[in-house]
């Protein structure tokens, strides 16, 4: 199976919608789809004019003016196929081409009426189809303007015709019939027409909707923090947000692509849900974090086979829930154990005061009471800070310059533990850090006791610690080691040390590291663990970016 990633927060711009107030853009392609249909009739209409001129007899097709019949019918059929080439490159817009079918149709079938002796022949009803289509997609007054030209168009020919002869006045009846059919048809054609712009338009506002939703679908889907996986029914990607594209390792374009080539046990796991849907899938190895993954198949639809679901849950965050149950234990041992130590250490410390200010007291013993009232005012504060685990607001941040205060530090360590067989070394450049100076003073105090406790993997050996400060090569944020020359920890153990309750000692309790660590997370800083090249255990602190913390500070 390809590599599966932890969960990360994701970054995404919020996509844009369209609202009520937005023009909808309506497609043109029916409207073009019905100009097609009326070019089609023209070459028709034109095909079979010269064809019953050509072939048949004893018709009043083009028999006044034969030369004006064939000019008019060829000229239609040519225009109907150039018209055609303009419809497949949309060239030029709609509105335009419209006009012009319908200039050109009305004077080359008026030509062709009166090549062929006037009403007589009937050849004005061949006006009806393409005044009616236009009304279709045409504006209202441009439709009833080119009616009205023609309806005019066909009586003026018949007037003309009966002037000069070449038509019956009985004929006139047939050209006012045709001339009323012609605006009839339009008028009727108008409420269907608009029927036909509202039908397009909501289909448009439809379309708009259904974009919409999409857009908004995916960005639900790329923003949840659990991994999703939509298949198709052949169990091809159609969506996958971000997370799962990182838990999966997939690269480039991700739809489309077969489950089976990206994650094969996912695929296998699939398909026996498929053929049972009470089949629980096992977990899955998470490759590159930690924990595993249990997938979760939800059907789409009822049709088989059908859409997938796929949800991919991250152990880590059920062990994320169990670490906070064990937080939530922790803050209420917290203030038992605040409750129970704070008064005997507050006698001990009143006891050395007294101690200290007795005449009776020698020098050597009010040098030791000064010791057990600093470490009990030591263990106060102590007291204090894991209370504040669960009071982040009340840190005290500071400037602190780390080359001066660790020197103070290694003077009060020493002098408090009084490790005479042991070396605590101190090298620090010029570092700005800020951080509660309580805080890291506790943590740096809890890693130089378990660095001298397991610093040495000889008795008779001096343990030496080494405790360092400088900034970070890739980002030149602050950092801090505290490190020794021991057997260091285990590998089995690297992820477990700073779980609270942990400890591989029987005399250990398990929450000095953790409580370490949620002191740095309280100031924005990191506790992490590593390996000493040339062996030992190195405890690394970074610190946050001093710029940014002025920055945050002089925002609030």
């Amino acid at each position: 199976m390809n590599a599966i990633a932890a969960n990360a927060p994701l970054t995404m711009a919020p996509p844009t919608f369209s609202s009520a107030d937005v023009t909808v853009v309506v497609s043109r392609e029916p409207h073009w789809r019905v100009l097609a249909l009326m070019v089609i009739y023209r070459i028709l209409v034109a095909i079979t004019l010269i064809a019953l001129y050509s072939f048949v007899d004893g018709t009043y097709v083009g028999d006044h003016r034969p030369m004006l019949f064939v000019a008019a019918s060829m000229g239609l059929l040519l225009f109907g196929i150039s018209s055609a080439v303009m419809i497949v490159a949309r060239r030029p817009r709609l509105g335009i081409q419209v006009f012009w079918h319908l200039v050109i149709d009305i004077i080359a079938i008026l030509l062709i009426l009166h090549s062929s002796g006037g009403a007589r022949a009937s050849l004005g009803m061949l006006l009806v189809v393409p005044i009616g289509g236009s009304s279709l997609i045409a504006p209202n007054r441009l439709s009833m303007l080119m009616a009205a030209i023609a309806a005019v168009g066909v009586v003026a020919e018949q007037f003309w015709a009966h002037i000069i002869g070449i038509s019956a006045i009985a004929d006139s009846t047939t050209a006012g019939v045709v001339a009323l059919v012609i605006l009839t048809t339009t008028i009727a054609i108008q409420p269907i027409a608009r029927r036909f712009r509202e039908a397009e338009h909501l289909a448009a506002q439809r379309s708009v909707d259904l974009a919409n939703l999409s857009q908004l679908n995916d960005y639900i889907i790329q923003h949840l923090r659990e991994s999703i996986i939509v298949l198709d029914e052949q169990n091809n990607i159609r969506l996958a947000n971000a997370s799962a594209i990182r838990q999966l390792g997939i690269e480039g374009n991700h739809r489309g692509q077969p489950l089976a080539m990206i994650s094969p046990e996912l695929h296998s796991s699939l398909e026996k849900w498929r053929l049972d849907q009470a089949y629980r899938a096992p977990q899955l190895n998470n490759i590159i974090g930690s924990g595993e993954i249990t997938p979760h198949f939800a059907p789409i639809g009822q049709q088989k086979p059908c859409p997938v679901t796929i949800f991919l849950e991250d152990s880590s965050q059920l062990a994320e829930r169990v670490q906070q149950v064990k937080l939530a234990a922790l803050g209420r041992l917290s203030a038992s154990i605040a409750h129970e130590i704070r008064n005997p250490v507050t006698a001990i410390s009143h006891a050395s005061q007294l101690l200290n200010e007795s005449e009776d007291t020698s020098q050597s013993e009010k040098k030791l009471a000064t010791i057990i009232h600093k470490n009990t005012d030591r263990v106060n504060v102590i007291i204090r800070n894991v209370l504040q685990l669960s009071r982040r607001d009340q840190v005290q941040i500071q400037d602190l310059s780390l080359s001066n205060w660790l020197v103070e530090f290694r003077n009060d360590y020493l002098t408090a533990t009084q490790h005479k067989d042991h070396e605590l070394v101190v090298a620090s450049e010029e570092v700005l850090v800020r951080m509660d100076a309580s805080h890291l003073h506790q943590v740096l105090w809890n890693l130089c006791d378990n660095a001298f406790r397991y610093g040495t993997t000889d008795d008779s050996k001096k343990a030496v610690v080494e405790i360092s400060a400088g900034h970070l090569q890739s980002n030149q944020r602050p950092f801090l080691t505290v490190s020794d020359r021991g057997a260091g920890i285990d590998e089995e153990f690297h992820d477990q040390i700073f779980e609270p309750f942990f400890s591989d000692s029987p005399s250990g309790v398990g929450l000095g590291l953790f409580i370490a660590r949620q002191l740095c997370e309280c100031n924005q800083a990191s506790l992490g663990y590593e390996p000493r090249a040339g062996g030992g255990a190195c405890f690394r602190i970074v610190f946050a970016d001093p710029n940014r913390w002025t920055t945050m500070s002089r925002d609030s």
